[in-house]
């Protein structure tokens, strides 16, 4: 045991660390920046052809430049971490990065709405009158002791309706796009309300965020294994060179492709529990079902996609499968 600080010290010197900061630096912002012209095109170009954005080429760059700056502060920390302790236990990595993956995954939960959140909105109380009374009287209905109400300024940036609820412990939190508030009624905005509630019910941000954290794990122990034997063949010093983080990107990216599938089939059955109990609670099937077919033609949604792209793409359950379960719910 006496020996390792100096081990460490031989494995992992400044100028080791240096180049990774460097090399991760580099390379993530040159990934940012060849990806700028499509997600330009795509997150402004259409959303103002289609009426979905309301934000300026100002804002746009701003929230992308802010994006970037917390993305590359979390790769530089990921990968920095991942290498640094592939260089200090060659053998043994897998388990202390895997702890603070799932660490460090908790705690960014945790203070994303009251650190993150504020960059890109300016969140205020819901000022008190009938919509938040209602809103109060749904939660403590739903068994929720939340009496934090905010509204984020959507609008300035975007048509399109959402809310969600954010709850560890006694940290609970409701938040309302302004763009719900002014286009629908306490009725619809109760039933969307509803249906996050349902998410906070069921656990499924703490049960995503552990199955995230399993698989990850799962995945550096896969990633172990595949660098053992590559490294002399991808033409790497050791598994641990730096040089190989174009290729574990790869990997990355082509095990979050072919996953994607079953992870949304788990989002999607999510998301259905989530809309029982909107139904439930609320007891406003009628409701519901007006509200998704205006929230259809407001995002330009798809109604009733393909089953091959909805089990391949689809987060969500479709328009139709919802509304076609609000009527099943109505008639019994």
């Amino acid at each position: 045991f006496r020996r390792w600080p100096k081990r460490w010290r031989q494995r992992l010197t400044p100028a080791n660390l240096l180049t990774i900061c460097i090399f991760i630096l580099a390379l993530n912002l040159a990934i940012f920046l060849l990806y700028l012209p499509y997600n330009f095109y795509r997150g402004f170009m259409v959303a103002h052809q289609f009426g979905l954005s309301t934000q300026t080429v100002i804002g746009w760059f701003s929230d992308w430049s802010k994006s970037v700056l917390i993305e590359l502060l979390i790769a530089i920390g990921t990968w920095t971490t991942l290498y640094g302790f592939m260089k200090l236990l060659p053998r043994r990595w897998p388990l202390p990065v895997g702890v603070l993956m799932v660490t460090f995954l908790f705690i960014f939960t945790l203070l994303t709405p009251t650190l993150i959140t504020p960059l890109f909105y300016k969140v205020s109380p819901l000022e008190n009158g009938d919509l938040r009374t209602r809103i109060i009287t749904l939660t403590q209905r739903a068994g929720m002791t939340a009496d934090e109400v905010y509204t984020i300024d959507a609008s300035s940036k975007t048509t399109e309706v959402n809310a969600y609820v954010t709850a560890f412990g006694k940290q609970q939190r409701i938040v309302l796009f302004d763009t719900l508030i002014d286009s629908y009624s306490p009725d619809e905005v109760e039933v969307v309300l509803a249906h996050e509630l349902g998410h906070w019910y069921y656990h499924h941000v703490l049960l995503s965020l552990l199955g995230i954290g399993a698989v990850g794990w799962l995945g550096l122990f896969g990633l172990r294994w595949l660098l053992d034997r590559l490294w002399p063949w991808l033409g790497l010093r050791s598994p641990s060179d730096i040089a190989g983080l174009p290729f574990v990107l790869v990997l990355v990216y082509l095990a979050s492709t072919l996953s994607l599938p079953v992870e949304n089939s788990f989002s999607r059955f999510g998301e259905h529990q989530a809309d029982v109990f909107a139904l439930t609670v609320s007891q406003k099937p009628e409701v519901f079902i007006l509200l998704f077919e205006q929230i259809a033609e407001q995002n330009l949604s798809i109604v009733d996609p393909p089953a091959w792209e909805k089990f391949i793409f689809y987060t969500h359950p479709s328009i139709a499968e919802r509304i076609h379960f609000a009527e099943q719910f109505q008639t019994n």
